[in-house]
């Protein structure tokens, strides 16, 4: 499993792709960045 943070508010989002809306600040998925654990 990926691990992706939204680099508007900080939304932290586990799984195998982003989302496609930032559930908390509703920017588009292209705003997440896969961090490395």
């Amino acid at each position: 499993m990926k691990t992706f943070v939204c680099t508007v508010c900080g939304y932290v989002h586990h799984g195998d792709t982003p989302p496609a809306i930032c559930p908390k600040c509703k920017q588009p998925g292209s705003k997440f960045k896969e961090v490395k654990a």
